[in-house]
């Protein structure tokens, strides 16, 4: 088996089955899906078990339940879990292009044995079929994690299929008492190590529903202030970037570096003190009383 696709779900019974149908509806039907619930208190557990009761498609579904224990953690326990040689997240509020699994089989042979190469990241679409972002290459084009977001300016949701036995040597930080971190954190460690082939081509739809993580980005942010800023004081640090990459991601650091009860010298360039904690700290006055 080349792809598992994995969804992990939290009280998202409203979009399971159009998620479901795009999979059915796949060209090509050499995947497994993999859907762990992560703690739904909705009618999640009742539906994924009608579907698998009902399921007559070639591709395998493979479900585990469990409390809450977050996204991070679930993602982590999905990459021990899969069964694939690529590992293709997609959320529960998406929904996949008819020709994913065909996009992905058919490029596989570009990373398959080529040792610097970690992934394959394709593009997502807007429900209204716009580009998700911004996309700076029309060819196919030999990049890291890093580049792509600094250095060519990239925005947007992207779907990077991942070599399952790279993945496994880069799982999520796990934080006492925090649920979630970004998932960048990931990215720009694998890009220490290795590049990635970008393509223009989209291959999911991006949910829009209103009650995502990021929709609720700085409350998700102020709660698990730990990771927020190791993510923040990583790219602070890692001189792979540009200065002003990383500087903004200084004023990032100190937004919430009170909250983390984090260290906010040690370690850190006295350029990114100065202009870091000044502006990251109005923008958290500035939160407080927004937030009131």
């Amino acid at each position: 088996m080349i792809i598992t696709v994995f969804t992990p779900t939290y009280n998202r019974a409203n979009t399971l089955t159009r998620l479901y149908k795009s999979l059915c509806n796949q060209t090509n039907k050499e995947f497994e899906w993999l859907i762990i619930n992560d703690g739904s208190t909705d009618e999640t557990d009742s539906l994924i078990q009608t579907i698998i009761i009902n399921h007559n498609d070639e591709f395998k579904i493979r479900y585990y339940k469990q409390s809450n224990l977050g996204l991070n953690r679930t993602i982590n326990r999905a990459i021990d879990l899969a069964l694939g040689k690529l590992f293709c997240r997609l959320d529960s509020d998406d929904y996949a292009t008819n020709d994913m699994i065909e996009s992905i089989n058919r490029n596989y042979c570009k990373i398959e044995h080529n040792s610097k190469l970690c992934a394959l990241v394709f593009l997502s679409l807007k429900p209204d079929g716009s580009l998700n972002g911004t996309h700076p290459f029309i060819e196919t084009t030999q990049t890291n994690f890093n580049e792509y977001r600094d250095k060519y300016k990239a925005t947007g949701d992207r779907s990077e299929v991942v070599k399952t036995e790279i993945y496994k040597k880069f799982k999520f930080p796990e934080i006492k008492n925090e649920n979630f971190i970004t998932e960048s954190i990931v990215w720009n460690r694998m890009a220490k190590n290795y590049d990635a082939l970008y393509l223009n081509k989209a291959i999911y739809v991006k949910g829009d529903g209103e009650d995502t993580i990021t929709s609720k980005i700085y409350l998700t942010n102020k709660r698990c202030s730990k990771g927020v800023t190791l993510f923040y004081y990583e790219v602070m640090s890692n001189q792979n970037f540009s200065t002003k990459f990383r500087i903004i991601h200084a004023i990032k650091y100190y937004r919430y570096a009170f909250y983390a009860k984090a260290n906010i010298f040690k370690g850190i360039k006295p350029l990114f003190v100065l202009i870091g904690l000044p502006i990251g700290t109005l923008v958290a006055l500035f939160d407080l009383i927004k937030h009131k």
